[in-house]
């Protein structure tokens, strides 16, 4: 309920900012100044800060504590929806303007506060080491009581602000004010108009400050990241926060690292897919979709690859992390599959179609495989035999996906699909519309795997185009896996190019075979060729027969 009538309070038009400020100043004095220790009520002051924050359980009762995570879990925002979509406000969201004033008190009592800062004091005063527990009322827990990291105020302000994305923006991420540009161009990111003071000091205090400080601050920079994938006059600003969140974040002590940090901040790296991709392949992924897909978030100012092959191996411990990252992965690789198959003009030929959305995808195989690479190297499993299973295993997860674009897009002839009446493959997922035409559902066909698999290797136009793309497959994953293992070197300039055109060799010498495959001119020249094959296999049939006679014609070898 006071959550609810502070944020009712601070959100009035009847307050100004001189209002919010002086109640933002008069709050965090209660957390950074110490006050009376003999007073009854002194050492619970942070505990009700956190409470009147964050809508929280009382800190005083054992049974209804719901721990410091609560209410951090991150969700992508409906696209349609725009952020300050005024009947869809959360009655327990304060102030974007409140929070931040909040937030800059926090750093400016701590900044002064020296030896002697209120809630330290406090925190200090109440666990065991500190011989505590005099001022808390009778049968107080002592879970509650010892409790260091919930006497800690700045989680329960990023707590706050994870509500709203825009909110996060605000407060760690505000815009640049330019009529002091000139005095404080040091703290300012001028590409992006970005004011990162409050950032800068917020980072270097969450590294230090243990779990439950990390765990609001990966909160907070994931619900700003879900504005990156729309239109929105916050997602340059977003697209800025994360990748300053990645570069901290990579440098956080393992130990510090919990369940809850490590799927928060795979949110962060899903709705961040497009600058993975940029890592794991050594191309620019905007560079190279910009003319043809218009949904792409604003890239990051710079590279991050052994940042962000850190990060990576530190998340995926998490197999929700790993769930959250892959499904990224492979949706932009459906994506990328769709946008290229709807640009091929229909009539192209299965060979030219195909042609196109392979080397489309080979890029999208190597992001996919990069971040199970970084997967494989938490769980120590990257041995030379374990790497070769897992090209294997990504090859066969991964193949249906080109094959598909095309039969979705009606690329595919009718004849690639067998008369299936009577459901030899299972007509769920294949149909005929009222032309006779076939289509496929993708979402079905991903969900019968193994009829999909059988109408591929028995199909005569697909087996071919099928048996190239596994092995290719395996090789553009080898280089991924490679990269999330942290195998390959940090990236120089020389060294991107070398990598960039052992790829490019690899998907030119796969896509050349394809096309030469299934050429008319092959085809012509294997007919005219073939009375000289069955000639050299008649001769080499008598010549073993003839060897056979005299090897063994005085019977078996002792």
């Amino acid at each position: 309920m006071w959550t609810s009538l502070l944020a009712t309070a601070t959100a009035s038009p009847l307050w100004d900012e001189g209002h919010r400020e002086a109640l933002a100043r008069d709050l965090v004095s209660l957390v950074t100044t110490t006050g009376d220790l003999a007073g009854p009520d002194t050492l619970l002051l942070p505990l009700g800060f956190r409470r009147l924050l964050t809508a929280d359980q009382d800190p005083r009762s054992e049974d209804e504590w719901s721990g410091p995570d609560q209410g951090l879990e991150a969700t992508s925002p409906d696209p349609d929806q725009a952020p300050d979509n005024e009947d869809s406000r959360d009655p327990l969201a304060l102030d974007a303007g409140f929070l931040a004033a909040l937030t800059r008190g926090v750093m400016a009592g701590e900044t002064a506060g020296g030896s002697r800062i209120g809630w330290v004091e406090y925190a200090r005063l109440t666990t065991t080491a500190g011989g505590g527990y005099s001022n808390f009322p009778e049968g107080t827990p002592q879970e509650v009581r010892a409790r260091y990291s919930s006497y800690d105020p700045l989680p329960a302000v990023l707590t706050a602000a994870t509500r709203t994305p825009a909110t996060v923006l605000d407060v760690l991420a505000p815009p640049q004010d330019d009529r002091d540009g000139q005095d404080q161009a040091g703290q300012h990111s001028s590409a992006t108009k970005v004011d990162a003071t409050t950032w800068e000091w917020v980072a270097a205090r969450a590294q230090e400050a243990g779990p439950a400080c990390l765990e609001a601050l990966t909160a907070a920079v994931a619900s700003a990241s879900t504005l990156r994938y729309q239109a929105n006059p916050y997602e340059t600003r977003a697209a800025w926060l994360t990748e300053q969140a990645v570069v901290t974040l990579a440098g956080v002590d393992t130990t510090t690292w919990t369940p809850t940090a490590r799927r928060t901040t795979a949110v962060i790296l899903a709705n961040s897919i497009g600058d993975l991709w940029d890592a794991a392949t050594d191309v620019a992924h905007n560079d190279l979709y910009a003319s043809s897909d218009k949904l792409l978030p604003v890239s990051w100012q710079d590279r991050h690859d052994e940042e962000l092959t850190t990060l990576l191996q530190n998340v995926l411990t998490d197999d929700t992390a790993l769930t959250t990252i892959s499904r990224a992965a492979e949706a932009l690789a459906d994506r990328h599959l769709a946008v290229t198959a709807g640009r091929i003009p229909s009539g192209t030929s299965i060979d030219e179609a195909y042609k196109q959305v392979l080397g489309t995808f080979m890029y999208d195989v190597t992001l996919y495989s990069y971040v199970y690479g970084a997967r494989s190297r938490t769980e120590g499993t990257y041995a030379p035999e374990d790497r070769e299973l897992l090209q294997v295993r990504i090859m066969r997860e991964l193949r249906r996906k080109p094959i598909l674009a095309l039969a979705t897009a009606g690329l595919l002839p009718d004849e690639a699909y067998p008369n299936i009446k009577g459901g030899s493959y299972g007509s769920d997922w294949m149909t005929q519309d009222e032309n006779q035409h076939w289509h496929v559902d993708p979402h079905k066909a991903e969900e019968n795997a193994g009829a999909v698999d059988d109408w591929m290797q028995t199909n005569k136009y697909l087996a071919g185009p099928l048996l190239l793309t596994d092995s290719t497959l395996i090789t553009v994953a080898g280089y991924g896996l490679d990269k999330g293992i942290g195998a390959t070197p940090p990236t120089t300039n020389s060294r991107t190019i070398a990598r960039h055109a052992a790829l490019v060799v690899a998907l030119t010498t796969a896509t050349a075979l394809l096309v030469y495959n299934f050429s008319h001119t092959h085809q012509r020249r294997r007919e005219r060729l073939r009375p000289r094959r069955e000639e050299r296999r008649r001769k080499r049939r008598e010549q073993h027969s003839r060897w056979y006679e005299e090897e063994y014609r005085d019977g078996p070898v002792n």
